[in-house]
């Protein structure tokens, strides 16, 4: 399963680089892809970070800025126009079932897309959007619920008291600051 999301991820790499920069950066990016070592090794192992977070990401990342493409043509409408919105969802419901910290991802679409739209956003639309994150927040804890019944052998409170744990345990903050102003470095 891994190898065969391993090998799922490298042509939705693929695909996002050459239809949103361009053939040479597609195949450069997908030969760094192959080479580097945890990409190699993440596929041979089962690990929810190494192939399938990558998934539900390049997923939603595809999804993001397809949509943002057919949204800004006015000619498209009905059921095309939803079509990457819809995968988008689906993708970003699924990450975050799969691991909570995916969460950074939906956020950073959400700073992507507000950052894009800020000269052109009303607080109509502002009201708007907040009210489909209030949605997409109840869709998904309805469907949290929801997968109780479809597998029997998921308990609810136990990932209630990991996220409980995870709020509360004493973490040191300046080590996640400082990774996060390093990762900031290495996006630069």
């Amino acid at each position: 399963v891994p190898l065969f999301f391993g090998a799922l991820n490298l042509l939705l790499l693929y695909y996002f680089l050459r239809t949103f920069f361009g053939r040479k950066e597609a195949t450069v990016g997908s030969i760094i892809w192959i080479l580097s070592f945890f990409s190699v090794l993440a596929s041979l192992m089962v690990d929810i970070d190494g192939e399938f977070l990558p998934f539900f990401f390049l997923l939603s990342a595809i999804a993001y800025f397809k949509s943002k493409e057919v949204f800004k043509k006015k000619e498209i409408d009905g059921i095309k126009k939803y079509k990457w919105f819809g995968l988008l969802l689906l993708a970003c419901i699924g990450g975050f079932f799969i691991k909570i910290s995916f969460i950074i991802t939906i956020g950073a679409i959400i700073a992507d897309f507000l950052w894009s739209n800020k000269d052109s956003i009303s607080k109509k639309d502002l009201l708007k959007y907040i009210l489909g994150l209030g949605i997409f927040a109840a869709l998904s804890v309805l469907l949290l619920i929801l997968s109780q019944k479809v597998f029997p052998f998921f308990d609810l409170k136990w990932s209630l008291v990991y996220w409980e744990h995870y709020w509360t345990s004493h973490r040191d903050w300046m080590q996640v600051s400082i990774d996060c102003v390093i990762a900031l470095f290495y996006v630069s």
